[in-house]
């Protein structure tokens, strides 16, 4: 039986005739397709390649490059700002506590770094 996109309750799409426990596995990792797209690295680096008119595997090579020059910027500065597009932060988070939703015990969630973004004005202004 090959299951298709919208079968299985809605939740998204399945593989075509996986099962597990007799019931379809969802792929994850993709956005709805009426909802907007997700792209990808690879997607990415075919309209980088495309754009420039060049090979994919310099669009790949010039599309690593961007991420880990933003990457190492992140790390040892605390902000990237590209002007007209926006600033990558290193943010802190607090420690806190939560619970444990399984359990519904409380537990203690330690201080943590991650990155965020904050889009520059003309670019929020031209979504």
């Amino acid at each position: 039986m090959a299951l298709k996109y919208g079968d299985f309750s809605g939740r998204g799409p399945i593989r075509e005739g996986t099962q597990r426990c007799g019931r379809p596995v969802r792929i994850a990792g993709r956005a709805h397709p009426t909802k907007g797209a997700l792209v990808n690295k690879g997607e990415l680096i075919d309209q980088v390649a495309t754009e420039l008119k060049t090979s994919k595997s310099e669009a790949a090579r010039a599309v690593e490059a961007v991420v880990a020059c933003i990457s190492k910027g992140v790390k040892k500065e605390d902000k990237v700002a590209i002007a007209g597009f926006g600033t990558f932060l290193k943010k802190r988070r607090a420690a806190r506590s939560g619970v444990n939703p399984f359990t519904k015990q409380p537990i203690k969630i330690a201080a943590s770094r991650t990155c965020g973004f904050k889009p520059a004005a003309s670019f929020k202004g031209s979504l």
